[in-house]
Protein backbone atom coordinates (compact mmCIF):
# COMPACT_ATOMS: atom_id res chain seq x y z
CA UNK A 1 0.00 0.00 0.00
CA UNK A 2 1.41 3.38 -1.04
CA UNK A 3 1.22 6.24 1.46
CA UNK A 4 0.99 9.73 0.01
CA UNK A 5 3.17 11.86 2.28
CA UNK A 6 1.82 15.05 0.76
CA UNK A 7 -1.67 14.63 2.26
CA UNK A 8 -2.26 15.72 5.83
CA UNK A 9 -4.65 13.52 7.80
CA UNK A 10 -8.22 13.22 6.66
CA UNK A 11 -8.66 16.86 5.66
CA UNK A 12 -7.31 16.25 2.19
CA UNK A 13 -4.93 19.20 2.31
CA UNK A 14 -2.08 18.51 -0.09
CA UNK A 15 1.34 19.88 0.77
CA UNK A 16 3.33 19.84 -2.44
CA UNK A 17 6.51 20.72 -0.59
CA UNK A 18 5.93 19.55 3.01
CA UNK A 19 9.47 20.22 4.24
CA UNK A 20 9.28 23.83 3.05
CA UNK A 21 5.88 24.25 4.71
CA UNK A 22 6.90 22.82 8.09
CA UNK A 23 10.31 24.51 8.02
CA UNK A 24 8.65 27.82 7.21
CA UNK A 25 6.12 27.33 9.98
CA UNK A 26 8.96 26.71 12.44
CA UNK A 27 10.82 29.80 11.18
CA UNK A 28 7.74 32.03 11.64
CA UNK A 29 7.23 30.65 15.15
CA UNK A 30 10.88 31.21 16.05
CA UNK A 31 10.73 34.73 14.61
CA UNK A 32 7.72 35.62 16.73
CA UNK A 33 9.37 34.18 19.84
CA UNK A 34 12.46 36.30 19.17
CA UNK A 35 10.27 39.40 19.50
CA UNK A 36 9.22 38.52 23.04
CA UNK A 37 12.35 39.64 24.97
CA UNK A 38 12.10 43.18 23.63
CA UNK A 39 8.34 43.25 24.17
CA UNK A 40 8.69 42.09 27.78
CA UNK A 41 11.46 44.61 28.42
CA UNK A 42 9.05 47.38 27.40
CA UNK A 43 6.66 46.62 30.28
CA UNK A 44 7.75 49.77 32.12
CA UNK A 45 6.65 51.77 29.04
CA UNK A 46 3.22 50.08 28.97
CA UNK A 47 4.53 47.72 26.26
CA UNK A 48 4.90 50.62 23.83
CA UNK A 49 7.66 49.72 21.34
CA UNK A 50 7.35 52.67 18.95
CA UNK A 51 10.50 54.76 18.94
CA UNK A 52 12.65 52.11 20.60
CA UNK A 53 15.88 51.14 18.90
CA UNK A 54 15.68 47.61 17.46
CA UNK A 55 18.04 45.03 18.88
CA UNK A 56 19.67 42.19 16.96
CA UNK A 57 17.17 39.59 18.14
CA UNK A 58 14.24 41.64 16.89
CA UNK A 59 15.84 42.12 13.47
CA UNK A 60 16.67 38.40 13.27
CA UNK A 61 13.07 37.63 14.23
CA UNK A 62 11.74 39.84 11.44
CA UNK A 63 14.03 38.15 8.92
CA UNK A 64 12.87 34.72 10.08
CA UNK A 65 9.22 35.72 9.78
CA UNK A 66 9.71 36.97 6.22
CA UNK A 67 11.73 33.95 5.13
CA UNK A 68 9.31 31.60 6.88
CA UNK A 69 6.33 33.20 5.17
CA UNK A 70 8.00 32.70 1.78
CA UNK A 71 8.76 29.05 2.62
CA UNK A 72 5.18 28.40 3.77
CA UNK A 73 3.83 29.94 0.57
CA UNK A 74 6.22 27.79 -1.48
CA UNK A 75 5.18 24.71 0.50
CA UNK A 76 1.51 25.33 -0.23
CA UNK A 77 1.92 26.38 -3.87
CA UNK A 78 1.02 23.67 -6.39
CA UNK A 79 3.75 22.04 -8.43
CA UNK A 80 3.95 23.41 -11.94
Amino acid sequence: MRVDRGVSGTSGVRFHHPMAFWGGSAAVTAGVLLHLPMFVSARTDSYHLAGMKLDGWMIAGMALILAGFAAVFYGLAPRL
